[in-house]
């Protein structure tokens, strides 16, 4: 579902508790969603409900101004659904650790988009960033933080992932990974499709390309169907036959996008 992000730093800087509610609520019924950190201990369906303190993240998706309630989206290693009142909403965002001010944002389902033009030598040059691990944010003048120098990026998250046991056990336990992965491949699918649509690839070169991509796309699926199925069995994946099936897509991965590289640079 396409989505727009905006950073929102307001709601939070009234002292007046009904005027943050209602801020909230004007948003929601423009049909705005809003993402932010709540301390989980006043939200219910969660593990630490009552229990102890937890910032995490949430999504606002809707509101009972009868009941005064809002309903939020969370993550329990599977989305969960729960409703919070206000009071409860309001203390948990008070006691959250983190600032949740500088981690809200707002978004917003957009079914209209403008068309853009499609930049060959810049996409050329993300693709061979991507395969050979670069952090594409650092050409950016707009991006001045200092990288961690631990962290990896492009197909080097696969070596990280499997060399790290650290990492590994993270991905074997959080769905959500597998999913990213899902999506990133899904995304470089419809760029195929838009790449033959604006004519940069020809039929013949679409009919190459397409169910390789489709391919890699199936193959990070079954990955993230059997992590699941074996969550839901308490049970844990054997490390070389997961390990194995990382490195295979990974791989192809490279195989097929050093291909279209060389093929998108003689255009």
């Amino acid at each position: 579902m396409p989505l727009i992000s905006i950073p929102c730093y307001d709601f939070f800087k009234s002292i007046n508790e009904e005027e943050i509610i209602n801020n909230i609520i004007e948003y929601l019924s423009k049909g705005y969603y809003i993402q932010l950190i709540l301390d989980e201990y006043f939200v219910p369906q969660r593990h630490s409900y009552k229990k102890y303190e937890r910032s995490h993240e949430n999504l606002i998706y809707g509101y009972d101004k009868t009941k005064k309630e809002f309903s939020l989206l969370g993550y329990e290693n599977h989305p969960v659904r729960s409703v919070i009142g206000f009071k409860e909403f309001l203390l948990s965002c008070q006691i959250s650790k983190i600032d949740t001010s500088k981690r809200l944002i707002m978004l917003k389902y957009i079914d209209q988009f403008p068309e853009y033009n499609f930049n060959l030598k810049l996409t050329v040059k993300f693709l061979e960033e991507y395969i050979n691990g670069e952090n594409s944010n650092q050409r950016s003048e707009f991006v001045t933080k200092e990288v961690d120098p631990s962290m990896v990026f492009g197909v080097q998250i696969i070596d990280h992932i499997i060399q790290n046991d650290h990492e590994y056990t993270r991905f074997l336990k959080d769905i959500r990974i597998s999913y990213i992965f899902c999506e990133h491949k899904r995304v470089m699918v419809e760029r195929i499709k838009l790449m033959h649509k604006r004519g940069i690839l020809s039929d013949d070169s679409y009919d190459f390309y397409i169910p390789r991509f489709i391919e890699i796309l199936n193959h990070y699926e079954i990955i993230a169907n059997k992590v699941l199925y074996y969550q839901n069995k308490n049970q844990m994946l054997s490390d070389n036959k997961i390990k194995n099936m990382l490195k295979t897509a990974q791989q192809k991965e490279i195989d097929v996008i050093s291909q279209l590289i060389m093929f998108l640079s003689k255009i």
